[in-house]
């Protein structure tokens, strides 16, 4: 939600990923919302992630990777360990 302005934000959002995965042939699984303070929600999406080999990720953008440390380097990472990483949208980096 730090990246969100309203709850309507985050239902667009919301369906840009759905479109985003579907568009890849995928299914989206889960949705994890992060609104702030401890960052237990980012780390139990990266848990839930790596027990599961080559499941992608889709993030509304790169930008949503910081709290796990520089979003490049997070992206690169789970690439190397075999997750794609993609992006629904962003004005200067689309990858879906």
């Amino acid at each position: 939600m730090l990246f969100m302005r309203d709850d309507h934000e985050l239902v667009t959002t919301h369906a840009w990923l759905i479109r985003c995965a579907d568009n890849h042939g995928l299914l989206l699984k889960k949705l994890y919302v992060h609104s702030g303070g401890s960052p237990d929600t980012i780390l139990h999406l990266l848990g839930t992630l790596l027990e599961f080999d080559g499941v992608p990720l889709v993030v509304p953008s790169l930008h949503h990777l910081w709290t796990l440390g520089h979003p490049l380097h997070v992206r690169d990472h789970l690439q190397h360990i075999g997750h794609d990483v993609m992006t629904a949208y962003k004005p200067a980096e689309r990858a879906c």
